[in-house]
């Protein structure tokens, strides 16, 4: 049987599409995303105790600079 002028691909040709284009943008963004991450949260961690220590130190500097005087009348 002719074929009557429809273009149909064979079968064993391949079709590309989008989607492992679409795939390998979404793992190289996550991939990415994931190295940032694991440079940044031990930055984050850090600054997270500098800023624990420094709040301390300024709680307990401040109360042992002034003296607790009990109520004159």
């Amino acid at each position: 049987m002719a074929s009557q002028g429809r273009n149909i691909a064979p079968l064993h040709e391949p079709v590309y599409g989008l989607g492992n284009s679409i795939v390998a943008t979404a793992e190289l963004g996550s991939a990415s995303l994931i190295s940032l991450l694991a440079l940044a949260a031990p930055l984050a961690a850090l600054a997270l105790v500098v800023l624990i220590f420094w709040l301390a130190f300024r709680l307990f500097r401040g109360s042992a600079q002034r003296p607790h005087r009990p109520n004159e009348q």
